[in-house]
């Protein structure tokens, strides 16, 4: 089965109302820091889960925290 798609290319003299999210991506853990900090981590989809079925993306970050983190509503 295929699919066959169309698309009109977007002229550039239009602007976009909605701007684009943007997340900093780099590691906000020092070697010696136990406070929470967000680990990098990226996602492969071919390398790491082995699905050949997805082009695109070819990834995502999938950040993660670390070390000890305090919330406003905690138990303690």
């Amino acid at each position: 089965p295929y699919i066959l798609t169309m698309s009109i290319p977007k002229t550039n003299h239009s602007k976009s109302l909605r701007t684009k999210r943007s997340t900093d991506t780099t590691d906000s853990c020092g070697t010696q820091s136990h406070n929470c900090c967000l680990k990098k981590l990226y996602i492969d989809f071919r390398k790491d889960l082995g699905w050949k079925w997805i082009h695109k993306p070819t990834g995502y970050y999938a950040n993660y925290c670390m070390g000890s983190c305090t919330y406003i509503w905690n138990a303690e």
